[in-house]
């Protein structure tokens, strides 16, 4: 009976709070979603239908992600301080010029990019004392109550009922923000970097390291890989808001994954980068004795990079099949969150679908189990296990798991 009046209440809650506070969220994003153009919009619907109707809800197991968080992990190792990551950097921004060298950009446009990019790396650069202290402060078991995480995912098991509802709304939400923008294609940097930057989102950077296996055209290696995150942190106080990251993975290439895979290039590499966009509506379904407990659902964009520059020259059979290949398509996400105090704990699913990029016709997919804890406004602990896809019979095909601290930026603007 309690389950039952808690499933109507959190449906209640859900039918009268989407109209108000959709158009206040969107009304802040329109440079976001103008960067696609008309072609690409057409792709995302068309890849959205395909996305809803393959999700389902067997697909999210989300009790050895926390169990795996809780239980605690061994994130810092001191043979690879922060500070090492420089080269990771400064390798970065040679790959982001190539980039925007082969796209249509108009040259403020690049320059903004390039500026904001410095910018960024100069804050990493000022508090490399900071991050450092960090990731030791908080290496080893994580305080939070395991039982009451556990509840959140069994709470998110109970209301398995209303996400259809809730996907369906959200996906009417999405469309209901791309049909007041004007598809532009890329473009309008300056203004569109002022809405990621801006006072809507809380930032951080995070660093961590990311253990993997790889497969590349029947090359099989297991890179351990540092990982640096740039990416916006949400509150989990409200119903209605959206996050975004960029992430990149680099590993140093040695003798030891040289016999692995003949086709690498020995020094330093990238390995894995990608980057996401999501609209989340998060309704509140418990609020009791100073706990709070809501649902997590996302809708939104992934693009995923697979970076490694293999080299095949010597076989004309694998001609074309090289590294540095992208996918992208809608991510659907789905989850729960528990806070208590200024901490908050939350674990989600996410399913990502699409197409690769000058891919003859190949098919980009990515699945992610996460677990993590936001501490206030000082630290957010994140824990991910997930594979991407980017070629059949997982010809290019990463499985990993990875662990970063991140410092919320506001946080160190009050030290």
């Amino acid at each position: 009976m309690k389950q039952t009046y808690l499933v109507v209440m959190a449906f209640f809650c859900l039918t009268i709070s989407f109209n108000v506070a959709q158009a206040q969220i969107w009304s802040g994003l329109e440079p976001v979603f103008e960067q696609m153009d008309p072609t690409e919009r057409e792709n995302f619907a068309e890849e959205l239908d395909r996305l809803m109707e393959s999700w389902h809800y067997g697909s999210v197991e989300l009790n050895g992600i926390v169990d795996s968080l809780v239980d605690g992990m061994s994130i810092y190792d001191p043979t690879m301080p922060v500070d090492e990551m420089s080269e990771a950097w400064g390798t970065a921004r040679g790959n982001l010029n190539n980039l925007l060298d082969d796209i249509d950009l108009e040259m403020p446009d690049s320059l903004a990019i390039i500026d904001e990019f410095d910018r960024v790396n100069e804050i990493w650069d000022m508090n490399l004392d900071t991050l450092n202290a960090v990731m030791e402060l908080y290496d080893g078991e994580t305080d939070f109550p395991p039982g009451l995480a556990r509840e959140a995912v069994r709470r998110f098991e109970v209301f398995e009922g209303l996400w259809t509802q809730i996907f369906m709304d959200v996906e009417e939400s999405v469309i209901f923000g791309l049909d007041r923008t004007d598809p532009q294609g890329l473009g309008n940097m300056e203004e569109t970097i002022d809405v990621l930057f801006g006072s809507m989102f809380e930032l951080e950077f995070a660093f961590g390291q990311q253990f993997s296996d790889a497969n590349y055209y029947g090359e099989k290696y297991s890179p351990v890989a540092s990982v640096i995150r740039l990416a916006s942190v949400p509150g989990f106080k409200q119903d209605w808001e959206a996050r975004w990251s960029i992430m990149g993975s680099f590993f140093t290439v040695g003798e030891d994954l040289l016999g692995e895979a003949s086709s690498l290039r020995e020094g330093f590499n990238g390995l894995w980068g990608s980057a996401q966009f999501a609209l989340m509506y998060n309704p509140l379904i418990r609020n009791s004795r100073g706990v709070k407990i809501r649902l997590y659902s996302s809708l939104g964009m992934e693009a995923g990079t697979y970076v490694p520059p293999h080299v095949r020259d010597y076989d004309p059979r694998s001609w074309g099949n090289v590294g540095n290949t992208t996918g992208y398509g809608p991510q659907i996400g789905a989850g729960a969150i528990v806070t208590i105090g200024h901490a908050s704990m939350y674990t989600y699913g996410t399913l990502a679908t699409g197409d690769v990029v000058e891919g003859f016709d190949y098919r980009f997919r990515s699945q992610t189990a996460n677990a993590g804890i936001r501490y206030g406004n000082a630290v957010n602990v994140l824990y991910t296990y997930g594979n991407a896809m980017w070629a059949p019979n997982r010809n290019k095909f990463m499985e990993y798991h990875q662990i970063t601290i991140g410092v919320i930026l506001s946080g160190l603007r009050r030290q």
